[in-house]
């Protein structure tokens, strides 16, 4: 079993990630001698033998076919249209960014167009945040006491809302999780 997954590492990796650059020349390029040799020692070390007859290097390896498996349309990558500014789509090089993973997309044109914020993928406000509206003076007294208020805060759902006010050091309350704040403020 354990022979199996390394042969399979090996043998099906190698021509996927550097066909272009290392395989198909006739000759071992030096990367791919050194890739068998840290695989041979590996086994060895393992104590997985190595047959004769194994091919461990990729020098009589041919491309793989433009349409064939490594090809396929699976990247996010910047749309260079004009008509589409503000887009990605799909590339068969390898880039940050899988059709296979979800939100990749999204990272995708966050990622080449850093001006752009997406709220929600649907266009609706499915992703929006609270709008947090907070009253009260926009100074006060050391030593003293301040009240703020969130009442005038909305959820674009309309759901019910929770509140945390965060304190500056110095500062303390007895209740910090309420629509109002009751603060007393630091010498």
């Amino acid at each position: 079993m354990r022979t199996y997954k390394y042969r399979q590492q090996l043998s099906g990796t190698e021509p996927i990630i550097n066909s272009g650059l290392e395989c198909g020349s006739g000759t071992e390029k030096p990367q791919s001698v050194n890739r068998m040799s840290y695989y041979q020692s590996h086994a060895e070390y393992q104590e997985v033998p190595i047959e004769s007859d194994e091919v461990i290097g990729c020098k009589d390896m041919k491309p793989f076919d433009n349409n064939g498996s490594a090809a396929l349309d699976i990247y996010w990558e910047q749309s260079w249209s004009s008509s589409e500014p503000y887009a990605c789509h799909l590339v068969n090089y390898q880039t940050p960014f899988s059709a296979l993973n979800e939100g990749d997309y999204v990272s995708c044109v966050e990622y080449h167009n850093p001006d752009v914020i997406i709220v929600g993928e649907g266009g609706g406000d499915e992703e929006l945040p609270p709008n947090a509206v907070i009253n009260g003076p926009e100074q006060a007294e050391s030593a003293g006491q301040i009240i703020l208020s969130a009442e005038q805060s909305n959820d674009p759902h309309g759901e019910d809302l929770d509140y945390q006010w965060i304190l500056p050091e110095g500062v303390s309350s007895a209740v910090t999780d309420e629509v109002t704040l009751k603060a007393a403020l630091p010498e």
